[in-house]
């Protein structure tokens, strides 16, 4: 099921288009075709002090897709934009769901020092964005309609930054792997508190607390 409506997902696709597409002109031009990575990781991710006393063992580990373009030609200096869409929470009953998650998305800024050896390109890189909470609602009218309502949203400033290091497998495809401390802004969100009470939305309770995690990845990065 889709977790956030048609308008937001377009909106939201928009962003991240001009995000990756916006005219670093001011670089300067060259002849040469400028690189883009198109990356597709699996991040590990854990919640930090208070928000993952809340979490309380729900799993935020999730995909991610990263955009980049290069700056002016060169080889060291790359950005663009980063999603991520995750679910740590879903109560069924009869024809109604409830499931609560989250979305990143990002502004990254990627640097690969002069430092690369055989097959390996270690990089450092930032980011800065927005980390958006929800909870949605989901009703089975019939077999082919279900309709959806948006219970909570709330959002907070995103920003952190981390290492990594690409090997080249083949000039066209390179394996990721990294880490990455993320800085969320204090926000509320919906939890299961698990009791089990009808209606099924009250089984959820708000919270607030800052949302800082620290995500592993690896991927595949894609040069073309």
């Amino acid at each position: 099921m889709i977790l956030i409506d048609i308008t937001r997902f377009r909106k939201y696709t928009f962003i991240l288009l001009v995000m990756t597409a916006l005219p670093w002109s001011s670089f300067g031009q060259s002849s040469e075709r400028p690189l883009y990575f198109a990356e597709l990781d699996f991040n590990i991710v854990k919640a930090q002090d208070r928000f993952d006393d809340l979490l309380n063992g729900r799993g935020l580990n999730t995909f991610e897709l990263v955009v980049l373009r290069q700056f002016n030609n060169q080889d060291t200096w790359f950005a663009g934009a980063s999603f991520t869409l995750k679910n740590y929470d879903e109560l069924s009953e009869g024809f109604e769901t409830i499931r609560s998650g989250y979305f990143d998305l990002s502004a990254v800024i990627r640097h690969y020092p002069d430092i690369g050896w055989w097959r390996l390109d270690p990089y450092v890189q930032g980011l800065g964005g927005i980390r958006t909470f929800r909870t949605n609602t989901f009703f089975d009218v019939d077999e082919n309609t279900t309709e959806q309502d948006n219970i909570h949203r709330d959002t907070s400033l995103l920003f952190g930054g981390g290492l990594g290091v690409t090997v080249m497998i083949v000039e066209q495809a390179h394996l990721n792997i990294g880490a990455q401390y993320l800085f969320g802004g204090a926000t509320t969100y919906l939890l299961n508190n698990g009791e089990g009470v009808f209606p099924l939305i009250d089984n959820f309770e708000e919270y607030f607390s800052i949302t800082n995690t620290i995500k592993y990845q690896i991927g595949a990065t894609f040069v073309f």
